[in-house]
């Protein structure tokens, strides 16, 4: 790693921060900020964890915007389609459905340059999406819904949510990045995945790149003469 190879510049500042980013498929994290600057990071990668839609209309909206998702997916839309025909909301489901629901894959990736120059994606994680989960949704009381007063802190709303499983929460992770420009994180499938971690950040002297970057005595650039005595035999050359 990059930071490893600095570990005999005693001078060297290097600041470490937690490290959080919430990816969808429709806004993918990427480090193109650290590749216009003159800095040096690297990430280190713990856990993640996976927050599904919040409601049947959030899903639906997802496959509505991708054509040749919604067609791949057929059985999907036709569990959503039996929700929205046989109540108002998911919430109020306590029968079991004729059909067992479908089981939706949501893949975490890590974008990176290989070591053949080339940037390719790797999946580092994948969550299960139960959909039977959208009619397990805790609904607000009746008094609770009509009633007009603002709970006094965030911590006492009570709102629905899809309940949180196992399944969501991978951790023991210790993946580590050197950040580049081509450096990214991706998500595809239904939800957000919110990547959890470590950052390593330094400001690199001008001076120390003669250290890091100087070549050795064999690779040095020999200095261009700058006399004529080469042309001048050339053209004596060409002449007789």
């Amino acid at each position: 790693m990059f930071f490893e190879k600095l570990a005999a510049f005693d001078d060297l500042d290097i600041t470490s921060t937690a490290f959080r980013a919430t990816v969808s498929e429709e806004e993918p994290f990427n480090f193109a900020a650290y590749a216009s600057q003159d800095i040096h990071a690297s990430v280190r990668i713990t856990h993640l964890y996976y927050t599904p839609p919040s409601s049947l209309k959030d899903l639906r909206e997802y496959y509505d915007k991708r054509p040749g998702t919604r067609e791949a997916n057929r059985e999907v839309v036709a569990f959503l389609q039996q929700l929205e025909e046989g109540q108002t909301t998911p919430c109020s489901s306590s029968t079991p459905l004729a059909q067992p629901p479908p089981v939706l894959s949501v893949v975490a990736k890590v974008r990176s340059l290989t070591a053949n120059n080339q940037v390719a994606s790797f999946v580092i994680a994948c969550f299960p999406f139960d959909l039977n989960r959208l009619t397990r949704i805790p609904s607000l009381p009746a008094s609770a819904a009509s009633s007009s007063e603002k709970p006094k802190s965030p911590s006492l709303a009570v709102l629905p949510g899809i309940p949180v499983v196992p399944s969501d929460v991978v951790g023991c992770l210790n993946i580590r990045l050197d950040v580049d420009g081509s450096v990214g994180f991706e998500v595809e499938g239904p939800g957000r995945v919110t990547f959890f971690g470590e950052q390593s950040s330094a400001l690199i002297p001008e001076w120390m790149n003669h250290h890091m970057f100087s070549v050795g005595k064999d690779d040095e650039e020999m200095p261009e003469d700058d006399s004529d005595d080469g042309f001048d035999e050339m053209y004596r050359a060409v002449i007789f």
